[in-house]
């Protein structure tokens, strides 16, 4: 028993003994046994008195730091107070002993940081702790380490304390001035500017004792502004400059105290011609006026404007103004945001006695004249680069004020407006005015200058009224803002007007920052608020400018979609406002005639364009939204009866152009708004109403019209839902069942029990454009369904499917492979379905099309026909392998196997393959090849199929797991195969593998795989027609040289592999290929010198010759590579 309770004295005389490392494990043990209950705290103090109080300064500092850190480790267990008061007393007393101060600061910091529900320091307790720390410790002369424990039991003690610390009165606030005083560590520093914030916050009275010590703390804190930080990225600081910054700027403005150092200070650092230094000040600035106040900040107002002016001008952005709402991320941009930012602030400051910020820039007389000169401009492509930056700084304080508040709006828009009115020549009008009386007002040209920066002031003042719940009824009184607007409203209109509509038709019309601006004034004029009691009369003007460039004939394409955009944009107002006068003229003006383009066949616009426009403008409406979507149904249904009933091939383009609308545009709607299953419903059965009451005689159409169809019907049906879908399924099957499964009976092509395909008589099989078409329309269907909609007789339709397949339609392959893909797994689901998954895929291998009897199967001699038939069954073998693939059955290692068969046929490789008698051989090199493609149909992704888009089962990692259960067979097959034609294949086989397989998994076969990798590339190298294939197995390489892992197993075989690189590097049918062949050798430059030295000149007289390659991309990374090698010394 005594050994057990004497236990914790080797690990405390182990720490104690051992040199200043922290014995983390020693520390452990005794904590741990103190925390089980095992060793009291007050016995383990007691038996550590003659380390706590030895005289030896070594032993003394290891004994307080042992138990500094094990109450460290008791955070959660609960203390008497008794105990926690003998502690805290004990660590305070030994803030005066330097020499085992370290502990001490520990010890102090741990009790400090206890939650009340555990036990907590007392307030007394912790004011005998502040006013030991205060006496006995010289903050500054400590390392590093100590100073910031010193910093967090100040903020420990300020924060947790504060009603105690505010006794110590200046005895806290001198000490802490002297502690924090030419702090230069990052992390400590983070902690001294909390201090400050958190010691002026407990003294918050403008007269108490931080008032005479608020100069000595700001001059301690602008010591550090702006932040320099200076630190390498090599040290373990985990603090950023901006972090620094934005805890300097809070202790800034902490207290209206330093409000007479702080804004002087940064005002005068504006001035500095250090970009950062400007940001800085801006920000800090800004936070200060907030914090400030009003009364406080009124004498800097004067002064602030100047130096936000000077500052807006000299970096205003000069680029396009219709682009001046998004800047760049350089810091000129940077500043001038700041600038525009702090403006802002500061427009809010509103003083009772004095003048408010509005007023002094009013009064600016330099600001005056810059206003006047600015809006006299002409033109703004003859500006040079200081107008420009004028035009848009003038522009960007007069939006600042008419949006700050209805007062200073009201003194913005009559300081200015009326100047800009009066140089643009247009004066009040009596708004009842018809369009007859305004065609007698002076049509002569606008000032730009003036024209824009009206424009973005009644943008700015409309925002403003638009910003309140309701309108506020103090801006439309009498000689307020909002009536200067109603007096020149109908002339501006049609000012503006008149000038968008001579422009939308001219010959040649690049678009103008003029033009742009008029229909940005158009669209600002067409949504201000019903309260301005706009004409019926000027608003069916504006409208119906836009709408004549949106069906005119007009050339500029820029033009028609900034109409577009706008209407778009007033209509969404129009939605939201309540004037129903404004809302029947949109509706009569600009959706009538817009949506009734669709039936329009005489207009100028392309179809392009009618749809673009119709579904722009729907789309601010639900109702005439789904107008036009049973304009556009309309529209395709009459171009599908022309297309496949009547034959007429004119209608081609136009019914790919309305499918691609209908796909991309209406069910994306439809999708948002909540109606999509109605919408897509009603697409889908008039298909296959179609499909079931006409006869389909001859399909004239390109390829492209019957995919565009397929897609849209996988997309239409893949996002219904499971009931819907349901639905689709069996109207499409019982058509299948009445056109396809009855005359296939007929003609003996399926056995009565439905269980297997005799064999075939293909030429028999006379497949009409009907069949062909409502196949494939049905095999859309069945790869969108979703895994829970069980599908009708599955054998007849994987028997259906099959036949198809092998008379070469590839629709009927992506549904077979999404079949077994999505194949219920649970045993609820699969009592749903006539047949299990094993009896299905037994369907397929053992009685059906892919048996080992397809060799017998009766077409004609002719070899082409017979090689046809068998390359369908590849591929038809590669999309049913990749849904099982995906879906992690293990069927689909026969389906590997019987590839390889393929491939491997008349081979001595052939023997290796386990069940080498599922077919009989076959020499044809084609078919080789067609098993090989079947490769890439596995790992590739597909968009027409076994997606999520398209609810496929995908199992994770599943290529990683194909990849290396294939990796092995492919090897060493490739090492043992003797005939060439074979070897290619294999190599095609392997480029597909490794070119779709995640680098990740790659990396870990790197040894087995890079010289493979290359035997492979001078394979494909010597046919044009496998470029995408070289190319995309030289980008593997490339990854492979970019992770350390590949890149040693290359420098081992430097030497084997720089000869079929440098081939590459002059490869004649692929400019990719050439370039990414020099760049995997100006990355193998950085290789260890003893492994490419010898190489070195072999390379050199290559690209020597690679710098007269036609192509400049080439010739560039060929003279990146000489210069590359030739530093190789």
């Amino acid at each position: 028993m005594e050994k057990k309770l004497n236990a914790w004295i080797p690990y405390v005389e182990s720490f104690v003994s051992s040199p200043t490392s922290l014995n983390a494990d020693d520390i452990t043990a005794v904590s741990k046994l103190v925390n089980t209950g095992f060793l009291c705290l007050e016995d383990l103090v007691k038996d550590m008195e003659l380390y706590l109080t030895s005289t030896d300064h070594f032993i003394r500092n290891r004994g307080v730091t042992l138990l500094a850190e094990v109450v460290g480790h008791l955070q959660s267990k609960p203390l008497s107070s008794t105990t926690i008061h003998s502690l805290i007393n004990y660590f305070s007393l030994r803030l005066a002993d330097w020499h085992a101060l370290h502990g001490a600061l520990i010890g102090c910091l741990t009790l400090l940081r206890r939650k009340h529900e555990v036990g907590r320091v007392v307030d007394n307790d912790a004011s005998a702790l502040a006013d030991s720390f205060l006496k006995n410790i010289q903050v500054q002369l400590l390392a590093l380490q100590d100073r910031k424990l010193c910093f967090e039991i100040l903020v420990s003690l300020l924060d947790d304390y504060s009603e105690v610390m505010i006794v110590l009165d200046e005895f806290l606030i001198s000490g802490i001035c002297q502690a924090i005083d030419n702090e230069k560590d990052p992390t400590c520093l983070m902690l001294t500017f909390h201090i400050v914030q958190s010691l002026v916050q407990i003294f918050p009275d403008p007269s108490g004792p931080i008032a005479s010590a608020a100069e000595d703390l700001f001059e301690i804190l602008s010591c550090y502004f702006p932040i320099y930080f200076t630190h390498p990225k090599s040290d373990h600081i985990d603090i950023k400059r901006d972090d620094l910054s934005i805890v300097l700027m809070n202790a800034f403005c902490s207290t209206p105290l330093f409000e007479p150092f702080a804004v002087n200070l940064l005002l005068e650092k504006l001035s500095a011609h250090l970009p950062s230094s400007k940001i800085d000040s801006l920000r800090y600035l800004n936070k200060c006026i907030l914090n400030y106040g009003a009364n406080r900040m009124e004498k800097y107002c004067k002064s602030i404007w100047y130096s936000l002016k000077e500052t807006i001008f000299n970096y205003s952005p000069f680029e396009s103004l219709s682009e001046s709402g998004s800047y760049h991320d350089s810091q000129e941009n940077q500043i001038f945001k700041e600038a525009s930012l702090c403006l802002q602030t500061a427009l809010t400051l509103q003083s009772v006695k004095g003048k408010s910020f509005i007023t002094w820039i009013i009064e600016d007389k330099d600001f005056d004249i810059c206003v006047s000169s600015v809006a006299n401009e002409i033109c703004y492509e003859t500006l040079s680069v200081e107008s420009r930056r004028l035009l848009n700084g003038t522009r960007t304080i007069l939006c600042l004020c008419a949006k700050a508040y209805d007062q200073c709006c009201d003194r913005a828009f009559h300081s200015f407006f009326p100047r800009l009115m009066d140089i643009l020549g247009i004066f009040p009008c009596n708004a009842s005015l018809d369009v007859g009386s305004l065609e007698n007002i002076s049509s002569r040209s606008l000032c730009f200058g003036a024209l824009y920066l009206s424009i973005e002031m009644l943008a700015s003042g409309r925002d403003l009224v638009l910003s309140y719940k309701q309108f506020p009824e103090s801006i439309s009184g009498e000689n307020k803002w909002f009536q200067l607007v109603q007096n020149i409203y109908s002339p501006l209109s049609y000012a503006i007007g008149s000038l968008v509509r001579k422009h939308g038709f001219k010959e040649k019309n690049n678009i103008t920052e003029d033009i742009n601006s008029a229909v940005k004034g158009l669209q600002v004029l067409a949504t201000f608020p019903e309260k301005l009691h706009v004409s019926v009369f000027v608003f069916e003007y504006i409208l119906g400018i836009f709408v004549s460039i949106i069906t005119g004939s007009s050339k500029d394409s820029d033009l028609w979609k900034l109409s577009l955009k706008s209407l778009v944009q007033i209509g969404l107002f129009i939605e939201n406002s309540r004037c129903p006068e404004t809302k029947t003229v949109y509706v009569s003006l600009v959706m009538e005639k817009i949506i009734s383009l669709m039936k329009c066949n005489d207009s100028n616009m392309t179809l392009a364009m009618k749809l673009e426009a119709v579904f722009s403008i729907g789309s601010t409406n639900p109702v005439y939204m789904s107008r036009a979507i049973r304009d556009l149904e309309m529209q395709i249904f009459g171009n599908f009866v022309e297309i496949f009933v009547v034959g007429n091939q004119s209608f081609d383009p136009t019914f790919v152009r309305l499918l691609d609308c209908y796909t991309s545009q209406v069910l994306t709607w439809c999708n948002i708004k909540g109606n999509y299953d109605e919408v897509a419903m009603h697409f889908v059965l008039y298909i296959w109403n179609q499909m079931e009451s006409v006869s389909i005689s001859s399909i004239k159409s390109q390829q492209d019209v019957f995919d565009s169809l397929i897609m849209t019907m996988k997309v239409v049906v893949g996002n219904l839902n499971k009931e819907n879908q349901l639905l689709i399924m069996h109207k499409g099957y019982n058509i299948i069942q009445s056109r396809i499964i009855s005359p296939l009976r007929k003609l003996n092509q399926f056995l009565p029990d439905n269980t297997e395909i005799a064999r075939l008589d293909l030429d028999s099989i006379i497949l009409s454009p009907y069949d062909e078409l409502l196949v494939s329309l049905f095999a859309a269907v069945v790869v969108a369904l979703q895994p829970q909609v069980v599908i009708s007789d599955i054998k007849v339709i994987i028997n259906v499917f099959s036949i198809y397949l092998l008379k070469g339609h590839v629709s009927a392959a992506h549904a077979l492979g999404s079949i077994f893909n999505k194949w219920p797994s649970n045993s609820k689901k699969a009592d749903e379905i006539s047949c299990r998954l094993e009896e299905a895929i037994d369907i397929i291998f053992t009685k059906g099309v892919f048996s080992s009897d397809i060799k017998l199967l009766r077409i004609n001699d002719d070899i082409d026909a017979n090689n046809a038939v068998h390359m369908n069954v590849i591929v038809g073998l590669g999309w049913i392998g990749k849904g099982l693939l995906m879906c992690g059955h293990q069927k689909m290692k026969d389906i590997m196997m019987v590839l390889f068969k393929y491939m491997l046929t008349n081979n001595c490789a052939e023997s290796r393959l386990p069940n080498s008698d599922v077919m009989g051989n076959f020499t044809s090199p084609v078919l080789s090849r067609s098993a090989a493609d079947a490769f890439s149909i596995i790992m590739s992704d597909s968009d027409a199929c076994l997606n999520k888009k398209f609810h496929a089962m995908i199992r994770p990692l599943y290529k990683q797991r194909f990849f290396s259960s294939v990796l092995t067979i492919l090897l060493s097959s490739i090492k043992d195969s003797n005939i060439s034609d074979v070897r290619n294949s294999l190599y095609h086989a392997f480029g597909h593998v490794i070119s779709n397989t995640p680098i990740a998994a790659l990396l870990l076969e790197t040894k087995k795989l890079i010289l493979p990798l290359f035997e492979c590339l001078s394979s494909l190298s010597a046919d044009c027609k496998n470029n995408d294939l070289l190319y995309s197995i030289l980008l593997v390489f490339s990854s492979i040289l970019m992770e350390n892992t590949g890149k040693c197993v290359v420098i081992e075989n430097v030497h084997i592999i720089i000869n079929p690189l440098l081939e590459l590097a002059f490869y004649p049918y692929m400019m990719l290929v050439r370039e990414t062949a020099i760049q995997c050798l100006v990355a193998m430059s950085e290789f260890p010198h003893a492994r490419i030295y010898p190489i070195r000149q072999q390379v050199l007289k290559a690209m020597h010759k690679a710098l007269d390659d036609p192509k400049r991309p080439v010739r560039l990374e060929a003279v990146r590579c000489r210069w590359r090698w030739e530093s190789i010394a």
